[in-house]
């Protein structure tokens, strides 16, 4: 004898178990539909970011600051446990047989995945839409055989901040702060950014739980918007860390696109007055102005001013290297993971994350040289900072 599907339960039953599941669902799809074509319109991003997430993150970056660990990490363990107790459950509705049991759980497992989504969509991927971040860049044009003089005016201070620091006999430089004194200094920096541009609230800082595991994923730092949490990585080099952390709070005060907030931390770390900050700052950059040495048309103009670096800088150079070399396992699963995300978010991939210039050829007599033909936004930052303070 044919049993039906839903032989215990009649057609109008069937609709209201399954009606505000359904209903919920269709919600979901809804609003995300509305932050995707709000992401199609920069000013319409803009507004969304100073205001509807701006209140959010007022509202619960005040409370989630009063926690004194990494909520994020831990909402993510309650996630995945979600996750794999749904999926667990699933198996056992199929092996006995109760379908609309198993349906109802499907049901309620992606309604939690979708929310989930929409929300990090509403506080995080509407900001990717946005216009791009106020810093000031140069926009003029340098001669070549100006380069050096330009470099090694940086590199001398870089020398200086240098030598009011100490470093360890693996080479990293000390740092000298305790972490809520980084976060005052950092959080203080922001204040001199247009207040236009950023969200209003300051999350605190906070160091990750699972630090060691980041490690392993070459991981300095995180930001999740929906928790309205900016973390960083305890066991980075010291001399990441000030860099990281305003990274960081730049995604938290609505500069999400990665190359945008790069340059907000170069621009919080390098116009700081403590040396600490300005080491981090050069560290982490100071690469894109050397490699302006690689097109003076001399060969050897990039490994002499290298080599014109302090013993310090150096060996600090070199066990950062050391440093990550012992973290090979994940790496590339990671890499692969973020490059896939931060496309999907519109950004170039991981390749956002690295600052190179235009580059072109001209013919000199009968030799053709490489050239800059447009500047990198961290070059364009350290030719106004010349322009402004050498000049």
């Amino acid at each position: 004898m044919f049993v039906p599907f839903c032989n215990d339960f009649d057609t109008i039953q069937l609709m209201k178990r399954f009606l505000p599941s359904l209903t919920l669902f269709s919600l979901l799809l809804l609003a995300f539909s509305l932050l995707v074509i709000i992401m199609q319109f920069p000013s319409l991003s803009e507004g969304w970011v100073r205001l509807v997430h701006g209140v959010y993150q007022r509202t619960f970056g005040l409370l989630i600051d009063l926690i004194p660990f990494s909520m994020t990490e831990l909402l993510w363990l309650v996630f995945y446990g979600f996750i794999g107790w749904s999926f667990i459950t699933v198996i056992r509705f199929i092996q006995s047989k109760r379908w609309q049991m198993m349906l109802h759980r499907l049901f309620n497992t992606v309604n939690v995945t979708l929310s989930l989504i929409v929300l990090y969509v509403a506080t995080a991927g509407v900001a990717y839409a946005r216009l791009p971040v106020v810093i000031p860049q140069f926009e003029g044009t340098v001669p070549y055989t100006q380069y050096e003089t330009i470099i090694t005016s940086f590199q001398d201070d870089f020398h200086y901040v240098a030598s009011q620091l100490t470093f360890d006999d693996k080479g990293s430089v000390i740092n000298p702060h305790t972490w809520d004194t980084l976060n005052t200094l950092i959080r203080t920096e922001f204040e001199s950014l247009p207040s236009s541009y950023y969200t209003s609230y300051t999350t605190r800082i906070k160091p990750m739980l699972f630090s060691w595991l980041y490690s392993e994923f070459h991981i300095t730092g995180i930001h999740f918007a929906p928790s309205t949490e900016a973390l960083v990585n305890a066991h980075i080099p010291d001399a990441l860390i000030p860099f990281t952390m305003a990274h960081e709070l730049a995604h938290a005060k609505g500069v999400m696109r990665e190359e945008d907030a790069n340059l907000v931390a170069m621009y919080i770390t390098l116009s700081s007055e403590d040396p600490y900050l300005r080491y981090s700052g050069y560290f982490n950059t100071f690469y894109a102005l050397l490699n302006m040495a690689r097109y003076m048309g001399d060969d050897q103009a990039y490994g002499r001013l290298y080599n014109r670096f302090v013993p310090e800088i150096k060996n600090d150079f070199r066990y950062q290297g050391q440093f990550w070399s012992n973290y090979t396992l994940l790496n590339d699963m990671a890499t692969f993971i973020n490059d896939v995300y931060l496309r999907i978010m519109g950004n170039d991939g991981v390749s956002s994350y690295v600052d190179v210039p235009t580059i072109g050829t001209v013919v000199e007599g009968e030799e053709t040289i490489q050239v800059i033909e447009a500047f990198s936004p961290y070059q364009k930052l350290y030719l106004y900072w010349y322009e402004t303070l050498y000049d």
